[in-house]
């Protein structure tokens, strides 16, 4: 399970890297992963969540040990949908970027996106 949390937190934070624009291999790499790491974990974590259990039991033990990342997916879908739809309200008021400005909605994307995998690193871990 360290093994899986070590290399999604290593996808997580070369996302820092990726540029505002193109970059499209860095994000692939990071995502992926992210993604492996991930199953890894959650592999990991279900196998010695669900091995004290009857054969009957384990479905259930391990259905709800994954209901609190798909609730969160939920969340920061819902969250991202609000963020862009302010952010465009926003950019409809406010005057083009400066040179080498960073929009604000990448910012926050980029924000939720970390925070979003490290609740998933920690909601997997906590079980």
């Amino acid at each position: 399970m360290a093994t899986g949390l070590a290399v999604q937190g290593l996808g997580t934070g070369a996302m820092v890297l990726l540029p505002e624009d193109g970059g499209l291999a860095l994000l692939l790499l990071t995502s992926g992963a992210m993604g492996f790491g991930h199953v890894l974990t959650v592999v990991s974590f279900i196998t010695a969540m669900t091995s004290g259990l009857r054969d009957d039991e384990q479905g259930v033990a391990g259905g709800l040990s994954q209901l609190p990342q798909f609730l969160g997916a939920i969340g920061t879908a819902c969250l991202a949908a609000i963020v862009t739809a302010r952010t465009k309200a926003l950019a409809a008021t406010a005057g083009p970027l400066a040179e080498g400005a960073v929009a604000p909605q990448v910012v926050i994307s980029r924000c939720m996106v970390r925070s979003s995998c490290v609740a998933a690193g920690r909601s997997n871990s906590s079980g």
